[in-house]
């Protein structure tokens, strides 16, 4: 959108369709060179839209104690840290959300003595993530946490993984070419009773 230019000038992009819907940019005109059948232009096109993002909800796993805890619109995990002793006492993580503002959930829990913090590096995202639940002080919750990145890296188990009586055992694995990209659950302010995780 802009008034006619004859060599050099800008138009606005104001619109899109499809993908491209909402699009906003600017279009910049220069003249590249004249000839007998007309002129060569050059245009440089500068355009952004925001893509709508659709969050996949896996399980939780879990008890229904406590209340639900949840995020808003994930879209990359930067770091996570966990209590634990026994079972895991609580999680906290920090992520980008689908408007680019970085965001804190958590802590969903109480404190615990150990504390095991991960924090990815560039172009790392989490590809699984595994553990088990099990009834601790007569109260269903999250036992053992693990979590296996793109890197080849993997983080855990954290809580009581030395236990032989361990819980029953979850994991999700994010289809090729998604990733997890954030948490939900539920907790009763003393245990992380249940969690499940968000996949893009």
């Amino acid at each position: 959108m802009g008034a006619s230019v004859d060599e050099e000038g800008e138009w606005s992009i104001v619109g899109g369709t499809g993908e491209f819907a909402m699009a906003r940019g600017v279009v910049t005109k220069k003249l590249h060179q004249k000839i007998d059948d007309g002129d060569i232009i050059e245009l440089t096109i500068h355009g952004f839209c925001r893509k709508q993002i659709t969050l996949t909800k896996s399980s939780p796993w879990g008890g229904n104690g406590g209340s639900v805890v949840d995020s808003d619109n994930p879209l990359k995990i930067e770091s996570i840290t966990i209590l634990h002793e026994g079972v895991i006492g609580s999680i906290q993580y920090s992520y980008i959300n689908q408007n680019g503002k970085r965001c804190t959930a958590g802590p969903w829990g109480s404190e615990n003595p150990r504390r095991a913090e991960i924090v990815l590096g560039p172009g790392e995202i989490i590809t699984q993530v595994s553990g088990t639940v099990t009834v601790h002080s007569n109260v269903q919750c999250v036992q053992t946490l693990k979590f296996v990145t793109n890197k080849q890296k993997t983080y855990g188990p954290y809580g009581n993984s030395a236990n032989k009586k361990l819980g029953t055992p979850f994991s999700v694995m994010a289809p090729n070419g998604k990733a997890i990209v954030g948490f939900f659950g539920r907790t009763d302010k003393t245990f992380l009773n249940a969690l499940g995780v968000y996949i893009t």
